[in-house]
Parts: C-alpha cells; structure tokens; sequence
C-alpha cells in the first residue's frame, strides 16, 4: 500500500526533470539537461538506473579540451557525488553544433532524501568555465526495500553500500538494501 501511495504521490509532483536554455552563439552552452528517474515526478527509486542527458552546443570555433562533469548535491546544499569526463581521456564536444552526451548510473545508492543535479562544462587548457547550472531536482524513495526494524529514517546517511559484517572471523551477515 506505501508504494501504490508514494507512485500515485510522484504522478502528481510538479518537479521539473528537465534543464532548457538559449544557444549562446560566443561560447559553448548547455542547451539541455534531463534527468530520467526510475519513477514519475522526479522520484528516483533507491538502487534502481538514473541517467542524465545532456545537449550541448559547440559555436564555430573548435574547442578540443573541454570537460563536463556532475555534481549530486543533497538537500543541505553538501555534494554527495561527482563525476566528470575530459575530453584528453575521451575526444567529447569536438562536433560544431549540438552534441549529445549521456551519463548512466546503472544503480545509483543514494539513500532517501532530497537531491538537485549541478552540472559545470568548461575548457581545461585554458580553465575558462562556460556553464554552470543548478537544475533537476528530484526525491530518492526506498520502494520496494525491505526496511530495517526502526524504519527508513531520515538523515542516516547519504550513500549505502553492501557490506559484511564479521565477528571473531565469522561472517555474521552480509548487509544490503534488498527488495523484500
């Protein structure tokens, strides 16, 4: 019932999962930024795929050290998580016009709470920074979680990972969020 009442919940959120501005025709810009949860209304399931999208204009002039990278930044305004490319490890935005680029966490364990994307793009040679943008915020949920005996509380952690437990080198448990 908690979950038939959390999927009718986020089919109604007015969050916004989707990041648009104007090409600037001086300078590279990120033109898009979608978020896709695994739930409607920017609700993200705990351990479940989320991906980041983005679109991204490159002007004329050709840009070959660019770097993008992504910050999950919780609601107390701390980040939780980073991620980046460059284009010196990977050729990225060397395509005049839009190019797109797609982040995947294939099972992302941010525990539940409140979260926003922060994404940076800018050119390492000379560390000029194009963008910087606060967008998508979204809400991580325990569905379909076998919780522990207090509950899900809040404000425990930020991240949850296995673990094992071990007493006098016998393993006690393993620890994992596991789906009832």
């Amino acid at each position: 019932e908690t979950d038939s009442v959390i999927r009718e919940y986020s089919s109604i959120q007015q969050k916004s999962s989707t990041y648009l501005a104007e090409t600037d025709t001086g300078k590279p810009t990120i033109t898009k930024i979608e978020l896709e949860t695994s739930e409607q209304g920017a609700i993200h399931s705990f351990g479940e795929p989320l991906s980041l999208k983005f679109e991204i204009n490159i002007p004329g002039k050709k840009f070959e050290s660019m770097a993008l990278s992504v910050q999950l930044f919780n609601h107390l305004n701390y980040p939780v998580l980073y991620n980046w490319i460059f284009d010196m490890e990977s050729p990225i935005l060397r395509k005049e016009g839009i190019n797109c680029i797609t982040l995947q966490y294939p099972s992302l364990r941010l525990y539940k709470g409140d979260y926003f994307v922060r994404v940076h793009l800018a050119e390492t040679k000379t560390k000029q920074k194009f963008d910087q943008i606060d967008c998508c915020p979204f809400e991580v949920v325990m569905l379909n979680r076998k919780e522990p005996e207090w509950g899900w509380q809040n404000n425990v952690c930020q991240y949850f990972d296995e673990a094992i437990w071990i007493s006098e080198g016998q393993s006690l448990k393993t620890q994992t969020v596991n789906k009832p």
